[in-house]
């Protein structure tokens, strides 16, 4: 018996307000596997409507990144880090959650909006102001941010309940970086993926749900499998809530994010944060061959949890 995806207990909400109206903002209709999961949960649920696509697909800004990440990957900050992944990825046997799916059947009879992709190192999905005339018009209560692109300012308040998206590690502790690279490489026990709702400054904002997960200290690859697919649920699960319980209810526990300076945070892959991590992953795959070979392997502990529904109590 194959066990229901977690997002599938929030596809029905019995809220009398209307079909929320969703808006979702794209580099490109073909996506990794992880977003598509989400915009699926969305087209599935019975409460929401995807009104609109938000398209940051222009061409010449974008051939897979923006042009200001290129720069970065082209530097030789980030030399160690792209030969440790792929190296990992040589090796590694896991379902990819960033492996792309077309989407645009889906979102065929969708309306799409187009923006430009700056190239001015903002990394800013542009509108016009055709552009945002037709957003306002399309009335939304949420906007889903799924590309890499981020959002234009214009648009930030014109959602009733603002623009969503995924963010990857501490807020407080962590600014820069692949999805679920610092973790593994500080050496901590849990990578926290919350869902975030932006503010009007960059570093602002408010955390609707976050989801915990054990860090795999070895591999990049399968560091990221669980982080995002056992995250997707967030958006869904934060629309039902608003739909079934109210905007009222989500505010009250919402955390909200501070601004913070970004050099008050750590940033990288740097080329010695990499290595250092290489070197004490080294040590310890070393030690634990030594030991086991001894007959003295070292003892392995492990956490999963587990949700039960419908229970009826133990009393």
């Amino acid at each position: 018996m194959r066990d229901r995806p977690f997002s599938s207990f929030f596809l029905k909400s019995t809220g009398s307000g209307p079909p929320l109206r969703i808006g979702i903002q794209l580099d490109d209709m073909t996506v990794g596997q992880a977003a598509a999961s989400v915009i699926e949960d969305v087209l599935a649920a019975g409460f929401a409507q995807i009104r609109c696509v938000i398209l940051a697909s222009d061409r010449s800004a974008n051939r897979g990144v923006t042009a200001g990440r290129l720069r970065r990957a082209a530097s030789t900050h980030w030399v160690a880090w792209r030969a440790v992944t792929w190296l990992d990825a040589k090796r590694s046997r896991v379902d990819d959650p960033s492996a792309m799916r077309d989407i645009g059947p889906r979102l065929a009879s969708v309306e799409t909006i187009e923006a430009r992709w700056d190239r001015d190192g903002s990394d800013r999905a542009r509108l016009d102001r055709t552009g945002v005339e037709r957003l306002r018009a399309a009335d939304l209560d949420v906007i889903v941010q799924l590309g890499r692109a981020r959002p234009d300012e214009a648009v930030l308040d014109l959602p009733r309940h603002g623009v969503w998206r995924f963010r990857h590690g501490d807020p407080d502790r962590y600014a820069d970086g692949p999805p679920d690279f610092w973790e593994m490489i500080a050496g901590d026990l849990v990578t926290v993926v919350s869902l975030e709702r932006l503010g009007y400054k960059a570093r602002g904002g408010a955390i609707l749900g976050s989801a915990t997960f054990a860090t795999d200290m070895g591999s990049p690859a399968r560091q990221c499998v669980m982080p995002l697919f056992g995250s997707t649920h967030l958006v869904i699960r934060a629309l039902w809530q608003l739909h079934e319980r109210g905007p009222a209810w989500l505010e009250a526990r919402a955390r909200i994010i501070a601004p913070r300076p970004m050099n008050d945070v750590r940033q990288g892959p740097t080329n010695g944060a990499v290595i250092d991590w290489f070197v004490r992953r080294l040590v310890r795959r070393t030690r634990r061959r030594i030991l086991a070979r001894i007959g003295r392997g070292e003892p392995v502990s492990t956490w999963r949890t587990a949700i039960r529904v419908g229970h009826a109590g133990l009393g």
